[in-house]
């Protein structure tokens, strides 16, 4: 009989465990492009393209004290990193 019926908000809450995770990402990034024509060919003209870019990435993971500690096994990873990139290009038309 006891099965069927519903649980109380007491004994719910001895049941289960209210955790508060916090994860965050974030990126900062800056880039610069510049085309046009550079000469004048005999064909026509000689054009350029150049592209660079500057970024800046990272995460942190921050779990609830006590996911790890209150089980005997590792169910919520933590930690983060950051990461700096840059890249650069060039391109040439010529007729």
């Amino acid at each position: 009989a006891r099965l069927y019926a519903p649980l109380s908000s007491s004994e719910y809450d001895e049941l289960v465990a209210k955790s508060h995770n916090s994860a965050y990402s974030w990126v900062n990034q800056a880039s610069f492009s510049l085309s046009g024509d550079l000469v004048q060919g005999w064909a026509g003209p000689i054009r350029f393209a150049t592209v660079a870019e500057v970024a800046k990435q990272g995460y942190q993971l921050s779990p609830d004290p006590c996911a790890n500690e209150c089980y005997p096994v590792d169910v919520v990873d933590s930690g983060g990193g950051e990461r700096m990139r840059s890249s650069a290009g060039l391109e040439l038309q010529i007729p």
